[in-house]
């Protein structure tokens, strides 16, 4: 008999028959008799939502031993932060939970990767005015270079999901040798064609460190840092892939400047080949830093659902794609933020309708550059709220989407002189339109993930993200369109907003794997 059959009878409900599932407490002798440490388990089901006081032994993801909910344990030590008070057991005991201040340093390392990423990809939109004359570009070719990204991303969202599922390591040091190799290769030469040839190959491959870069923050959240730091932690990993795009914006003008009446090919050469290194060193030191200490986990977990075993990858991504609430919250995310996406990186081309050319790239480089800048650090203080609010995701980002709804109508009428088109009304209403947008994104991170655990946090977040590039591929294409012009570029972003916003009303909100952590019982079914 099953020790679950011991305690509580059958384990299955009355009336309905549904099997309980819980998570439970070490027992020596059982946990010895399994072969002296066969970890073989049944598959682990997915989550529901009723409470109930029976335990059940579960699988850990190769800590080895058996999590215990009901006690909660950490040592102390000058290098672990103490998140819990019950520190009677040894370091060794399978059911203790630790954080580690190596935590700061992997979250580090992985924000800087994709900062370099996010970085690289929006390199040649604020510098357009720059490149067009030195390599002979057009407005296609610019979009072209920042579509490689959300390309590239449907290519390798799957092999991505994958890799994140194997571990942070693998994930993040597959993701920085891409984008390494990207960077170097525009380092040749600036003379075309052959720099155009190098340059689209560079983007390419950057582009297929996207999806890691722009989802590996649940991950490396779920694994290093205890439940009440992980919306902080996953806030500030995603926002850093924005603020290396925002930075690009103010970098990218600084060190390759706008041409004068007239054009020194020599001088524009010399500059833009000066930015194509700064970015290789940049994404050099990165990739040493993983090479040379980057560990997949720490040797005990933060949370108890660290250290319990996910659902297989095949099944979760199943799973996934026939969730209702995973589509409610998914919809919203790829819509919204994958139109901002797409905004951002073609603001320079739409602000010359509205602004003397002699301004526009100035004008918008500090656009992007302060909108992006504002709302990643509105976004990580949200989600340092939402950690102490333990939940509450769903109700912040339906406020976040209706304002930005708001602000996304006042940029439009601002840019057709509705309201007076003045330099400060369009950077406040841009800056608040980018800053409420921005503040979502790791909520919806959050929000995904809560909903579908046991599945791995970076399939879920893989997936997510794929459906911002899939919003940012469609509006990047548009321009493409004969006669279209630029007046529906502004009036979408604000109407994504809007959209976001009815379908997030759609998401059923769950915090399976928070309850979890707390020690709270689950009946285990298919998520909805």
């Amino acid at each position: 008999m099953r020790r679950g059959d011991r305690r509580g009878g059958d384990g299955d409900r009355a009336g309905d028959g549904r099997k309980q599932w819980v998570v439970g407490e070490q027992h020596g002798s059982t946990a010895q008799g399994r072969s002296g440490g066969d970890t073989r388990s049944e598959k682990t089901p997915l989550i529901s939502g009723s409470r109930s006081p029976i335990t059940k032994e579960v699988r850990t993801g190769g800590y080895g031993g058996t999590a215990d909910a009901a006690i909660i344990q950490a040592s102390t030590s000058p290098l672990l932060s103490q998140d819990n008070t019950n520190n009677n057991n040894s370091s060794s005991h399978p059911g203790q939970q630790r954080a580690y201040w190596t935590r700061w340093y992997m979250l580090t390392v992985c924000s800087l990767i994709a900062f370099a990423q996010g970085a690289i990809w929006n390199n040649f939109g604020p510098i357009d005015l720059a490149v067009k004359p030195l390599f002979g570009w057009d407005h296609g070719t610019i979009a072209l270079l920042a579509n490689w990204g959300p390309i590239c991303f449907l290519i390798a969202f799957i092999p991505s999901a994958w890799l994140l599922a194997k571990g942070i390591r693998l994930a993040a040091g597959s993701c920085i040798l891409v984008v390494a190799l990207g960077s170097g290769l525009r380092c040749f030469t600036a003379t075309d064609p052959t720099a155009t040839y190098l340059i689209h190959l560079g983007q390419f491959l950057n582009g297929l460190g996207g999806p890691v870069a722009m989802a590996m923050g649940p991950t490396l959240s779920a694994a290093w840092f205890p439940a009440n730091e992980r919306v902080l932690a996953t806030g500030i990993c995603a926002t850093f892939n924005y603020i290396g795009v925002a930075f690009s914006f103010l970098i990218g003008p600084l060190v390759v400047k706008q041409p004068g009446d007239r054009f020194d090919r020599n001088t524009t050469a010399y500059q833009f080949m000066w930015y194509m290194w700064g970015e290789a060193l940049w994404c050099t030191v990165c990739l040493l830093c993983v090479l040379i200490y980057f560990p997949n986990k720490p040797p005990t977990p933060p949370t108890l659902s660290a250290s319990t075993k996910r659902v297989s990858f095949i099944s979760g991504l199943l799973q996934i794609l026939r969730s209702k609430s995973f589509w409610s919250v998914g919809a919203a995310y790829g819509v919204m933020t994958g139109v901002f996406t797409g905004w951002s990186a073609y603001l320079l081309p739409n602000l010359e309708n509205f602004l003397p050319e002699n301004r526009a790239q100035d004008e918008s480089g500090w656009l992007g550059f302060y909108s992006t800048m504002v709302g990643c650090v509105v976004a990580i203080i949200v989600a340092k709220v939402a950690d102490s609010l333990g939940g509450r995701m769903k109700t912040i980002i339906l406020v976040l989407c209706l304002g930005a709804a708001g602000a996304g109508v006042w940029f439009s009428l601002v840019c057709l002189d509705v309201i007076p088109n003045t330099t400060m009304m369009v950077y406040i209403s841009g800056i608040v339109t980018g800053t409420l947008i921005n503040a979502s994104m790791p909520l919806f991170f959050e929000a995904a993930v809560e909903a579908t655990y046991p599945i791995d946090e970076g399939t879920t977040t893989t997936v997510i993200t794929t459906l911002n590039n899939v919003g940012c591929l469609i509006f990047l294409i548009m321009p493409s369109i004969p006669g279209l012009g630029n007046t529906w570029v502004n009036w979408t972003l604000g109407g994504s907003c809007l959209v976001a916003f009815l379908l997030m009303l759609l998401f059923d909100e769950k915090y399976r794997r928070l309850s979890f952590d707390k020690g709270t019982v689950y009946e285990y079914s298919q998520i909805q």
